[in-house]
């Protein structure tokens, strides 16, 4: 075999593995780059032009023009990369709008003297596969707190429903009940307010309280049957608010408007109407915290099947 025929056919084949090569790379997602960190030539594999949305016969020369396809909230980070990669090698992940819609890609590379080589790849399929991951793991997070909320409040009722049924003297298993319904529905405190029926008419009597010193009400009068407290001591629903202050029922009657110099700080609000086994309203058991959007649905869901056999008495 001559050496001509040698030569053809060792060019040939090696034009074809380029070809090859550039079709593979194109097909991967990977491209190739040298970036020289002094000069700012930039030079590029046919890959990477099209990883950026370019054309690689009409893609423009410096780096800095390719940027413009980066999402911008990126750029900072790709330049303290390109930075970091004088000393040693560079890692870094950005977004680049391609097809009117934002891939991820990955820049990784080494630092030969002044120039910096590597490559650039596209990482969209590892982003959503974090992202479910992601997803799993937060769903999983919820899920153990849910149960671990579920595991206490069946402690709390347990343990109630232990002290309620050993209990006698009825100041105490209301006190008993107050202090449960504060811990089960995240309060700071709570109080149970009685309806009574006194000569000059209905009135509501503060008869248990829990953290709180009772002194907190003592120079305070008692509830009446503004809009705010009217649907609990009616028995007519739960009244709940995220935001008390905010809401159109707050504040609508005289002579206070409102809460008192001095009251207890409210944001969020939780009442539930106690009502006997008859059906007659015996009062309301009211929770606040100084913090709103506190109470929860499930919050509210608790208390009412919680309160519904509390209410016996």
């Amino acid at each position: 075999m001559s050496d001509k025929n040698k030569d053809a056919r060792g060019k040939k084949p090696k034009g074809r593995v380029e070809d090859r090569f550039r079709a593979a790379e194109a097909a991967s997602g990977i491209g190739a780059f040298e970036y020289d960190l002094e000069s700012k030539r930039w030079d590029w594999a046919p890959g990477v032009a099209l990883l950026f949305g370019l054309s690689p016969n009409k893609a423009p020369d410096s780096l800095e023009e390719w940027q413009r396809a980066m999402f911008v909230g990126d750029l900072a980070k790709v330049h303290e990369a390109l930075e970091a990669g004088r000393k040693g090698g560079f890692y870094v992940e950005f977004r680049v709008m391609r097809d009117g819609v934002y891939h991820w890609l990955a820049g990784k590379g080494q630092t030969d003297g002044n120039v910096l080589r590597g490559t650039f790849y596209d990482i969209g399929d590892r982003k959503q596969l974090e992202a479910r991951l992601l997803g799993v793991n937060e769903t999983l997070e919820a899920r153990v707190r849910e149960l671990r909320e579920e595991t206490h409040a069946l402690e709390v009722l347990n343990r109630t429903g232990i002290a309620v049924g050993a209990e006698l003297d009825l100041e105490n298993l209301v006190q008993i009940v107050t202090d449960a319904g504060v811990e089960l529905s995240g309060a700071e405190f709570g109080a149970f307010f009685y309806n009574a029926i006194r000569p000059d008419g209905e009135a509501y009597t503060l008869y248990t309280l829990s953290g709180a010193p009772r002194e907190a009400f003592a120079n305070f009068p008692m509830p009446r049957n503004t809009a705010v407290f009217e649907p609990t001591f009616r028995g007519t629903g739960v009244v709940r608010s995220p935001d008390i202050l905010a809401d159109p029922r707050y504040g609508k009657s005289e002579p206070y408007r409102g809460m008192l110099p001095g009251h207890l700080p409210v944001r969020s609000y939780l009442a539930v109407p106690v009502v006997s086994r008859s059906g007659g309203v015996l009062g309301g058991l009211f929770f606040g915290h100084h913090q709103p959007g506190i109470f929860t649905d499930r919050a509210q869901s608790i208390m009412q099947g919680y309160i519904k056999p509390a209410s016996v008495r």
